[in-house]
Order: C-alpha cells, then structure tokens, then sequence
C-alpha cells in the first residue's frame, strides 16, 4: 500500500491507499479505455497491485510505529464495486504496471546535480526519455527504454524495477500490444552478455540473432523477414545457468535501441530431442536438418514423438498426450498429410512452447521446497467488492485443495473454479513465476511474485482477487491437458519474460503460416543462485 503523511489523533496514517483500491480505480479506468500506465515509484510498489544505498540514498516510504487493525484497512465496497455497477470489467491486466522496486523491497530517493530530490527509478526514467527526441515520443515503445533503465539502476543496490505488460506498448499511454520481449543482450567491448543461460537451453556454440525493438513479434525463424531485421547474429562462448557470453559472428557490431536476442541455433547438447514412429525418412531429413532439434537415436527419452495415425495423419504426442484415436486420450496437435511440410516447423514451436516444462525439470537446487496447490473456488466466501477472500497468509477459509486423481492429473470440468497457491518452504526469498503451458500450443506467463521464506501466494486471473480461472478443451475436442509450473529462484533480479508468448501464436497459426509471418506486432563473480520448481498438471473434461 501507498501512503501520505497524514495521521489521525492514534497515529495511524490517514492517507492510506490500499492496493484493493488502487486495483479498483485502475479497474474501472481500464472499463473506460486500455490506454493506462501506471508508475509506481514507491516502497513495496510491485505489491501495489500485487547491498547498502548509496550515500546520500534514503528510501521512498512513510514510517509509522502505530499497529494498524483490520478495522484501519477497510475497503470502500461501492469503490471497489463501481466498475461492476456501471457495467464496466476492466482488470488491472488491462494496463501498463511499471514498478521501482518488488513488493519486499524499500524504492530509493536521491539527488541530481541541481540538488532535486528524485526516486532512484524516476531519475533514471526522466534521463532516459530526455534522450529521446520529441518527435519520437508519441511511439516510444518500452522495449526501447527498459533494460538501459533496469542497467542504469545498477546491481550494486537492493532494488530491482519491475515491468508487467507488453515490452512493445507505447510508453505514454498506448493500448496493449502483444509482441516479444526477447533475451538481454549488452555489449562490453568486443563481447557480448546475456541475461540467459543453460537452464533456457543458451549452451556454448548456440547461436543468437540480435534485433531491435521492431517489429515487435519476431518474424517466422529462418524467413527472410527474420534475417533482414537482425542486426548481427552472435556465437555463445561460455554458460552459467542464467547468463553467458557471446561473440559476434563475423565483425563486431554496435546494438541497435531496445535490442533483444532470441535463440536461432542451439548448441548440439540443448537442442529438443524428438522421434519419428513408424521411421519416416522424409521427415528425419528434416529433423536433422533443423537447428532447434535433434533427431533422437531410440537411446533416450524423446521430449516429442511424431506417431503416424491410423488415418495418414500425424500426431505430436508427448509425456502426457498421445494421438487421440482411444476415446478420452487428448491430443496435442494432429498434422494431415496434405500439410506434412509444416511437421518440422510445429516441433520447432513445441520445443519453445514446452522451454518452462523443459526449465522446471533442471530447477533442482532446492527440491521439494515449492509447492504448487490447486484450490477450489466453487462456493468460496466472497467480499462486498468480489474479492475472494483470503487471511493468514495466503489461506482462504472453507476452501478446499484438490486431491490428483487416479489418473496422476487434477481433473477439472469446464465449469470449475480455480486458483494456484505457491509455497515457500525453503529458507531463502523466492522470486516465484507462474506459467501456463496450454495445449493449444503457448506458453504464457500467468503472474510472478516474491515469497519470503515460509511464506504463501495466491495466483489469480489477471493479477486480479475477484477472478479465478476456468479452463475449456481445445475447439472440437472433449479433453485438454492444461500444464501449470512454478518456478523459484534466489536471484530476484532474473526475468523469465522471454517465455511468455502470444496466444494467437500456437500449434495453428504455425501450420497456416506457410511463408507468411504473424505481423508486426554479470559480474565476473556473481553471488550465488539457487532454482526449484513445482509443476501441476490439469486434465479438462467438456462438460
């Protein structure tokens, strides 16, 4: 929560902004338009809607001794309601959030050279923007700014801005834009850090291609839209779990603004191993020609199978979906023959559509102390403002946990309420990432949170208490297989948004796309980091 200085006769702030109403407003602004950003430039900001300073440092927040009881917190229900009376159902989710600092963290005040007080964060983002020429400001996307602020703030201080939304949306007041975040890439001197590493399949010899800030949504990999954005491809020297080191390919070249890596060749030991059943020559030739995957030799467990149906067609089946020729067995993707030229192109796209399954299995570091809850919100108690509510800690009263059915699954009908809660039984804060791995083909980030050590979260739809999740099969099936992951880490400052992807690009859009795009939409001793992991896997029955 925000505040203001002002106390009442007992001490207590009178000024008090709660993150419930602070939701609600942006909800009911959200209703009216999707051209919000919010900044937020205060302690505990990332909890607003969900080293040692430097000298002269202090911290942006209001000191109060004074306990503050439930009755002190009250939300305004018709405030928090307004929204949904007027008919209107915008959703935090709905606008731009950028924080100075995670939710357990103080955000930093300093001075500039005419001795004017500013947060750390605002100093950085004013000088960044002045940089900026007046005429490209109206389009000045965020992927163009944010990770020369996030640098500028420095790793030597405890404080790590945080960004939700779309890298792509304008910076002043733009509407949703989907697009790709990529990988951080900087240059020093002749090489070249990323901010991603072995545990995303970055291995030396991987290859990355370095773009700008535009277009937004990286063009089909291999096309020739794909090689005429990228501003240079660069060869990884060295690894560590979740940062390397590259060289340039050929002369070294400066990065263009916002720039991004994405990943165009993987080192030999990170590439997906698949298999072809029954073996189909045509096929292998094209696996082996790809530079993602790995034809596998019948030595080790393959992540994918292509399996010939009883029809001609090809299913892409994996450890938990197979053909779908037996009734209720969901399938993932089936392949007719006449569009068999896209087999290659649709592994390419499981293998990144899977990279947080494939993440979660090598989080081993901490095992055991995660764990990933589904809770059943059917007939949960309710607040006056929709909010489910919730007390001590993440625990919601009456409201049970589902058990794993026979089939190792939690099994769920279309109709069914959901949230996932996130324990943190280890001994160390986590900064937590909830991602949503669905069987149409994506993989997208669903909320990210730092949990103190013995401590709970509870993921709701849209970052938003009064919205649960439902799950539906995919369009003319009866069965879907929803995978939902967890993944912690010690190091706060990491970022998993190059996971997230677009809906609209899945199993689908792959095989339509034929030759079309989908549009233009360290230190050298790094302390310590530590990964675990929780996985969930849902299985969907239409009602």
């Amino acid at each position: 929560m925000a505040a203001d200085a002002a106390r009442d006769d007992r001490g207590v702030p009178s000024g008090l902004v709660l993150d419930t109403e602070l939701n609600a407003l942006l909800g009911r602004i959200a209703g009216r338009t999707r051209r919000v950003t919010v900044i937020l430039d205060c302690c505990h900001s990332a909890g607003a809607t969900r080293a040692l300073p430097e000298p002269g440092d202090a911290t942006r927040s209001v000191p109060f001794e004074t306990p503050v009881d439930a009755s002190d917190l009250q939300v305004d229900a018709a405030l928090a309601a307004g929204g949904k009376a007027a008919g209107l159902d915008g959703s935090v989710a709905d606008c731009q959030v950028v924080v100075a600092c995670l939710a357990d963290e103080k955000a930093l005040e300093c001075s500039d050279r005419q001795g004017k007080k500013h947060g750390l964060f605002t100093q950085n983002l004013i000088a960044t923007l002045a940089e900026v020429g007046d005429e490209e400001l109206p389009s000045l996307a965020w992927g163009r700014i944010w990770r020369r602020i996030v640098a500028e703030m420095g790793e030597s201080r405890p404080q790590h801005p945080s960004l939700t939304g779309s890298y792509a949306r304008p910076v002043f007041g733009g509407q949703p834009v989907t697009g790709d975040p990529g990988f951080g890439v900087e240059r020093r001197a002749d090489r070249y850090l990323l901010d991603v590493g072995e545990l995303v399949g970055v291995t030396p010899g991987a290859r990355i291609g370095v773009y700008g800030h535009r277009p937004a949504s990286f063009e089909p990999l291999g096309s020739e839209a794909d090689v005429r954005a990228r501003a240079g491809t660069l060869k990884i020297v060295s690894a560590r779990r979740s940062s390397s080191e590259a060289e340039a390919v050929g002369a070294v070249f400066d990065l263009p603004e916002g720039a991004r890596g994405r990943l165009v060749e993987a080192g030999g030991p990170a590439r997906v191993t698949v298999s072809v059943n029954p073996t189909d020559e045509s096929l292998a030739a094209g696996i082996r020609a790809s530079k993602l995957l790995r034809l596998g030799d019948g030595s080790e467990r393959a992540a994918a199978s292509l399996v010939r149906r009883t029809d001609g067609s090809w299913a892409v089946t994996d450890d938990v979906h197979g053909t779908g020729e037996t009734a209720g067995e969901p399938a993932l993707v089936v392949i007719s023959p006449d569009r068999l030229d896209r087999a290659v192109a649709v592994l390419e796209h499981y293998a990144r559509y899977s990279a947080p399954l494939r993440l979660s299995e090598l989080c081993s570091d901490l095992p055991g102390r995660l764990k990933l809850e589904v809770l059943d919100l059917d007939g949960a108690e309710r607040s006056p403002d929709g909010r489910y509510v919730v007390v001590d800690d993440g625990q919601l009263p009456a409201v049970p946990v589902r058990a794993i059915g026979p089939r190792g699954c939690f099994e769920l009908d279309t109709a069914n309420r959901v949230a996932f809660r996130v324990t943190n039984s280890s001994t160390s804060r986590l900064k937590v990432f909830l991602f949503h791995c669905a069987p149409e083909g994506y993989a997208a980030k669903r909320g990210e949170e730092v949990v103190a050590p013995g401590r709970t979260h509870v993921f709701w739809r849209n970052w938003d208490q009064r919205r649960f999740f439902t799950f539906q099969p995919p369009k003319g099936t009866s069965v879907g297989i929803e995978r939902l992951v967890a993944i912690g880490t010690t190091a706060v400052e990491k970022s998993l948004d190059h996971l997230d992807m677009d809906p609209k690009h899945n199993f689908e859009s792959v095989l339509d796309q034929a030759t079309r795009g989908i549009g233009d939409r360290e230190d050298d001793y790094p302390p310590p980091e530590y990964w675990t992991s929780a996985r969930a896997t849902l299985r969907v029955q239409r009602q």
